[in-house]
């Protein structure tokens, strides 16, 4: 797990950058929401389809930069905006590579 966030009701969006500093390319990366503290995670986007057109087509990423955080190469950085999350109570971003080890880092803002 490499984040997991309380959401406050006035958040409708999140901009989020993953930093993968390492030399290993990420071979996951699954962004989960909760809709309140005893549900359970539901997975929003948890595929490399998913983050292929550049934008997922469920309409929750607003933008992205083209970089698809599911195969982030190592030495690179991904940032998308997550739209319509007021509903949520908390998000989770979970990554993993297949062998070996990286180094990553998210930073997470407010969009709207």
């Amino acid at each position: 797990v490499l984040l997991e966030h309380i959401l406050t009701p006035r958040d409708k969006s999140l901009v989020v950058e993953v930093i993968n500093s390492g030399a290993t390319a990420l071979n996951l990366f699954q962004v989960e929401n909760r809709v309140h503290a005893n549900s359970g995670w539901q997975s929003v986007e948890n595929s490399a389809a998913d983050w292929a057109n550049p934008l997922p087509t469920d309409g929750r990423v607003a933008w992205s930069d083209g970089n698809n955080p599911f195969t982030l190469a190592g030495a690179t950085t991904a940032r998308f905006e997550l739209t319509r999350i007021s509903p949520w109570q908390a998000i989770r971003l979970t990554a993993t590579v297949a062998s070996g080890s990286t180094d990553i880092q998210v930073r997470i803002g407010g969009g709207e």
